[in-house]
């Protein structure tokens, strides 16, 4: 009976300790939680040892940082749209290179071909009815 009674000391006290550390861990989390949450709103400023350490030169460098960051990423996207839009005039011009290419083919063969004719003083012309459909 003895016997019994120590097993059922050790589960209590197994138990009461794990409890323990449920409440340790508990307590863990939601300081952890509390400080993100600080961090984010800015409320972490306030904390004495970040005062201690933000002097107002390193507060001055950390906000002229900041905003030269910041500038910085807009004038980067001013130039990524100032490129895009010059990548899309290229392409136009590239296709308008081509299709004047392409006329420009097009005159030169039919020009050959007149004067070829005119050597061989063949008369043909252009015809004026549209193609007849069979």
């Amino acid at each position: 009976m003895d016997e019994h009674n120590n097993i059922t000391e050790e589960n209590l006290q197994q138990e009461s300790n794990s409890g323990e550390d449920k409440g340790v861990l508990r307590k863990f989390l939601r300081t952890t939680f509390d400080m993100i949450r600080d961090f984010y709103t800015g409320q972490i400023l306030l904390y004495p040892s970040v005062k201690r350490a933000l002097n107002p030169t390193a507060l001055t460098a950390i906000l002229l940082m900041s905003v030269i960051y910041i500038a910085m990423g807009y004038q980067c996207d001013r130039k990524r749209r100032e490129l895009a839009s010059k990548q899309e005039m290229a392409n136009d011009y590239r296709l308008k290179a081509i299709e004047l290419e392409t006329k420009l083919m097009r005159t030169y063969r039919e020009s050959n071909i007149i004067k070829m004719l005119d050597e061989r003083d063949i008369q043909l012309s252009a015809t004026n009815q549209p193609p007849i459909e069979l």
